[in-house]
């Protein structure tokens, strides 16, 4: 299982994914009601100690809330295990908004990869806690140790959800604040030429980021912070670089966030030139990906009249 690159992400949109009706992942925790409420939202439990869960899906129906953390490695943090210890109902009310119908019950869910099933059992089990740990291996999804308060999310994990997980979309939330500034411009560049393609004359940082995050409003603020800096870094970067002659920084805007706007737009030339410029574009699009990789600048390619 170690080869995939960010198994934080992988772990992140298979559980959304279970929340939604997506090919080649069952549907169950959406049949139950769940969806999304909050990715990496920091709060703190009743002891005034921080956590900050992966994901928390809620359940009007069932009444209750699922809260998610998951470990890539074989190691857990006691100090964390103790902080979600203390976590009350009260404090998913009061202090992550969650609303008061969807915390008649709850419970803190611990992801594991298979491989480290061993080793993520034996620290939670020295604790004493009795949180539900679910396993993830290439074919499945399933509940390894200890009980839901929901007495069917235990049928529907044990023996377990048949997946694919390496082929899970990645596309709810393709990018994290463990982004490299490439992997930004891999999805950035293709968001830019639809922009072009719809005859868009500019956008904002927030709307780049909406169109590049499906779930980006249910980022924890803080999140949203982070990620919104790396990925204005990345288009400020296009904009100084290969893609200078399409992309200028709007110097002044009614709104206080950056602006950019899209000069020289393929869409406006002939239909032969036109494809002729968009695979232009793809090319330099290689160039800047690459470039960005490998921490060097390349000749820009300019694009002819």
């Amino acid at each position: 299982m170690a080869q995939f690159s960010n198994i934080n992400l992988r772990f992140l949109n298979l559980v959304i994914g279970l929340c939604k009706r997506v090919p080649g992942l069952p549907s169950d925790l959406l049949n139950l009601g769940y969806a999304v409420k909050w990715i990496e939202l920091d709060f703190t439990n009743s002891s005034g100690e921080k956590v900050k869960p992966d994901i928390i899906l809620t359940s009007p129906r069932l009444k209750n809330t699922l809260v998610f953390e998951w470990k890539s490695g074989a190691s857990l943090d006691k100090g964390q295990l103790l902080r979600y210890s203390q976590l009350t109902g009260q404090d998913l009310i009061q202090r992550a908004f969650v609303d008061k119908d969807s915390v008649e019950s709850f419970d803190i869910v611990y992801l594991c990869l298979e491989e480290n099933k061993e080793n993520i059992l034996r620290s939670i089990q020295e604790t004493g806690y009795n949180f539900p740990i679910l396993t993830v291996s290439e074919n499945a999804i399933q509940l390894s140790s200890n009980h839901f308060g929901e007495q069917v999310l235990d049928s529907i994990f044990n023996p377990g959800l048949g997946i694919k997980f390496s082929r899970v979309p990645t596309n709810f939330v393709p990018l994290d604040i463990e982004s490299k500034n490439w992997e930004i411009a891999e999805r950035f560049i293709p968001v830019l030429i639809k922009y072009m393609s719809q005859n868009q004359t500019q956008f904002s940082l927030t709307s780049v980021c909406k169109d590049l995050i499906e779930f980006w409003d249910s980022l924890g603020p803080a999140t949203r912070k982070q990620l919104k800096g790396k990925i204005n870094t990345v288009v400020q970067l296009a904009s100084e670089g290969q893609f200078s002659s399409f992309l200028v920084r709007v110097k002044q805007t009614i709104i206080p966030e950056p602006v950019w706007e899209i000069r020289n737009n393929p869409i406006s030339f002939p239909v032969p030139k036109r494809r002729v410029q968009f695979q232009k574009m793809r090319a330099l699009q290689k160039e800047f990906i690459e470039s960005l990789r490998t921490g060097t600048r390349q000749e820009i390619l300019k694009l002819g009249p």
